[in-house]
């Protein structure tokens, strides 16, 4: 079964984290910068989020690297892209960021971007569903259906031992 990203995934997060995050963690200019691409986003002024986005992707804003992979994944403003997308996933997914780890799984479950790989998709989904992301949980056990019982262990193992970087 094929998978799609859903933007309210990627906007659900960003209206958990925008405003309790960035404000003591990245600081009050990249969160008021934050909110000003969310809202141009939102009025669908695409154009003026991308270039409030791309600066914060490029620093580490974990946030914005998730909308970027987004609109380059449905070709919002950009030409449509799976490989900066799922570059962008991965910069985002890394810092630990669940919505883009599981958006980065389903682009490895259907091979977009990249060849189909269900070990990373289940990898990333399980890192999804460590953080209670909705749906992860369910699509872990669906794939522990046919994944050999000897990779499971060892994909468990980097599971638990897996840290996000820091920005």
């Amino acid at each position: 079964m094929k998978r799609t990203i859903s933007i309210l995934h990627v906007f659900s997060i960003i209206a958990l984290f925008s405003a309790a995050f960035f404000m003591t963690a990245c600081g009050n200019n990249q969160a008021k910068s934050l909110s000003e691409g969310n809202k141009a986003y939102e009025s669908e002024n695409f154009e003026k989020a991308a270039m409030i986005y791309l600066p914060l992707a490029y620093a580490g804003n974990m946030q914005a690297q998730e909308t970027i992979a987004y609109m380059y994944y449905y070709g919002v403003f950009f030409k449509r892209d799976f490989s900066k997308s799922i570059a962008w996933y991965e910069k985002s997914a890394k810092q630990g960021n669940p919505s883009a780890q599981f958006s980065l799984a389903t682009m490895y479950e259907n091979g977009e971007g990249t060849e189909d790989n269900q070990y990373e998709a289940y990898f990333w989904y399980s890192l999804a569903a460590k953080q209670n992301f909705p749906e992860a949980a369910e699509i872990v056990e669906e794939i522990e259906s046919f994944v050999p019982a000897e990779q499971l262990t060892a994909i468990k193992k980097q599971v638990a031992d897996w840290k996000p970087e820091k920005k």
